[in-house]
């Protein structure tokens, strides 16, 4: 007799599968006072761009490394004379705290988690910010590297 088999395959064929575009791993944020008004630009400015920065630690590391922004300028609102600045940085699992800084002060500690979504051929995982803490900014201080002398 003849030998026979038999192909069988339970994967999806990934080849045909369109995944929808990557969730982009950027978070921006505004500088706003308590009326809503933009801090970097307009008539209630009272920071320049070169005074935003962004600090990361690294995954069980205490030294910092200063993270790529950018900024995003929409020029006089609608029925406004505001304009708004965003400010945008990448977001990665390397980095457990993200830092805000504002003429060397850090103002804002930002953790961020990583919600899993895998499909069977596509990754729809996202980032979402998971806290903040913004209210013992006094004490709040970069980690310092330590250098031991011997």
């Amino acid at each position: 007799s003849a030998p026979s088999f038999l192909l069988y395959s339970c994967n999806s064929d990934c080849a045909s599968e369109v995944c929808p575009p990557p969730i982009s791993s950027a978070f921006y944020i505004r500088l706003q006072n308590s009326a809503g008004s933009d801090l970097l630009a307009g008539p209630e400015k009272r920071y320049d761009t070169s005074e935003v920065r962004i600090y990361a630690r690294r995954q069980n590391q205490i030294k910092t490394d200063t993270i790529t922004r950018d900024f995003i300028v929409l020029k006089n609102r609608a029925g406004t004379a505001d304009s708004l600045v965003s400010t945008g940085f990448p977001i990665s699992k390397s980095y457990n705290v993200y830092y805000l800084s504002i003429k060397n002060v850090i103002t804002d500690s930002l953790y961020f988690g990583l919600k899993p979504s895998p499909s069977e051929c596509c990754d729809l995982s996202n980032y979402f910010l998971d806290r903040v803490n913004n209210l013992d900014v006094n004490n709040l201080g970069l980690p310092v590297s330590y250098v031991i002398v011997k």
